[in-house]
């Protein structure tokens, strides 16, 4: 295992379970993200393995400094839905942040888990696979996982969602597409890119249950 993670969208929903995780298990981790630090008295935030770097890497980067020899990069970030009125589009979240995080980590020669997906909005999923094929034209260590809808029981619309989904899969007609986003725990996800993280390799994990 590198001596780092360095978690691009630490801030989000799998970053900060992602985050957690890793501290548990006496890795350091530099979360970086438009956000910097959740808003919350969590003792956990203030471990001092933990730093939250408040950064726009499409504006700034000052980020790269972070990126040698000792870390494993994971990138999370990215949109569900866009939002053109603010800027947010599926190629900017997706795409371009992607180049500028594999093109830095090809530079440097460092490994890189991304967080791809199986379904979702046709844009979404296409985004992602755009993303895919980038990183498979590079020279560093890349595993890309494919998600389905990513399920905590501490979020129980999510969580709903998912038990819909597992019951849809027994249903003929919809069975391909519920099987497209199976859901995956997101205890099972973070535990997963952590293994992953401790011997960086080539290779793409189609499914996660």
């Amino acid at each position: 295992m590198k001596e780092t993670l360095i978690v691009f969208g630490g801030s989000g929903f799998v970053g900060k379970a992602l985050c957690q995780e890793a501290l548990k298990q006496n890795i350091k981790v530099i979360s970086i993200s438009k956000h910097g630090k959740p808003k919350s008295d969590d003792i956990w935030l203030t471990h001092p393995y933990m730093t939250w770097l408040k950064i726009d890497i499409t504006r700034d980067d000052s980020w790269k400094k972070y990126l040698d020899s000792s870390v494993v990069c994971v990138n999370l970030i990215g949109i569900l839905f866009e939002n053109k009125r603010k800027g947010l589009t599926y190629d900017k979240m997706i795409v371009q942040i992607n180049h500028l995080i594999s093109t830095e980590a090809s530079r440097k020669n460092i490994p890189v888990i991304f967080l791809s997906a199986k379904g979702g909005p046709c844009g979404y999923v296409e985004a992602k696979k755009k993303a895919e094929q980038e990183l498979l034209t590079k020279r560093h260590p890349t595993t890309i996982i494919r998600s389905g809808l990513i399920v905590s029981k501490k979020h129980p619309f999510r969580y709903a969602q998912g038990m819909a989904i597992k019951l849809g899969e027994k249903v003929p007609l919809i069975k391909k597409e519920a099987q497209k986003v199976y859901p995956t725990s997101l205890s099972t996800l973070v535990h997963q890119i952590i293994n992953e993280a401790r011997q960086p390799s080539y290779k793409i994990i189609e499914d996660i249950r």
